[in-house]
């Protein structure tokens, strides 16, 4: 098992406060994809964990198996384009946490699909009577900026102008 800290990765279909749901059912997992740029150092960091621990625990049977990342290029949603996508889960919910490391709730709504966020990840093998695979189990989440919400939707500051030099218009109705 290999553990990574991933820095600056773009949030995709994060299900960090609640377990994931898929067509109405409940998966009984915590999940997050990450983004991450194809060329980048997290990227190549990520590649690497997954070919050591594959070949050490799978042997040469590692390149035949089911990986957790998956070429953006090939899905068509917003932000995927040259990225590599990367799917961690868990079934105990993940630690989740601020810039100033102040744990996070659902309700803060500070982790969204489109910011950005630190991950720490263990990369991990095994085998089973369906097959090899090679896995990446969230352990927590900080988040580090904000991008662009994937899916648009919602308010921003941004939709409005600066209004604070004009007069308000008189009284106040109450």
């Amino acid at each position: 098992m290999a553990t990574l800290m991933i820095q600056n990765a773009r949030c995709s279909f994060p299900s960090l406060f609640q377990t994931a749901q898929y067509k109405g059912e409940d998966l009984g997992k915590y999940e997050v994809t990450l983004l991450l740029e194809k060329d980048g150092e997290m990227a190549k960091m990520v590649e690497k964990a997954i070919k050591d621990v594959g070949t050490e625990v799978l042997g040469k049977a590692w390149t035949k198996a089911k990986l957790p990342m998956k070429d953006g290029d090939g899905v068509d949603y917003d932000g995927y384009q040259n990225q590599w996508a990367l799917k961690a889960t868990t079934k105990k919910r993940p630690l989740c946490i601020d810039r100033d490391k102040t744990p996070l709730t659902e309700e803060d709504g500070v982790i969204y699909p489109g910011c950005y966020i630190n991950a720490k990840v263990s990369i991990y093998a095994y085998t089973n009577s369906y097959g090899s695979f090679v896995g990446a189990q969230l352990e927590a989440v900080q988040f580090s900026k904000h991008g662009e919400s994937f899916g648009g939707g919602g308010a921003s500051v941004d939709d409005f102008e600066d209004i604070s030099d004009t007069d308000a218009g008189g009284d106040a109705p109450f």
